[in-house]
């Protein structure tokens, strides 16, 4: 099989990051039907954002661990218009990191 030309990217961003926060260049063993895996990789996190998955305890999860995937850095919202409840419920400090 020839190698395509051109490169995928599977670049991973919320509203709340202002588009973009990770960024993963796709391998062909990725889009393989014959590979077992069945999820692409958000990628490793753009420069002006932090990625962590915790666990329900806000803890650090290992690598490939489920959990709920938080970003940090500058380019994350400070919250939602005229939401102050929802905004307090989602937007927490980053505990792992000072400015």
């Amino acid at each position: 099989m020839s190698q395509p030309d051109f490169t995928l990217w599977n670049v991973y961003g919320p509203t709340e990051t202002c588009v973009d926060a990770a960024v993963h260049r796709l391998d062909l063993s990725e889009l393989s039907e014959s590979t077992e895996q069945r999820y692409v990789s958000i990628g490793k996190p753009l420069g002006h954002h932090r990625v962590y998955i915790l666990n329900e305890h806000d803890q650090l999860q290992l690598h490939g661990a489920a959990g709920e995937l938080c970003i940090a850095g500058i380019g994350v919202g400070r919250g939602y218009v005229n939401q102050p409840e929802l905004t307090e419920k989602v937007f927490t400090a980053d505990p792992f990191f000072s400015a």
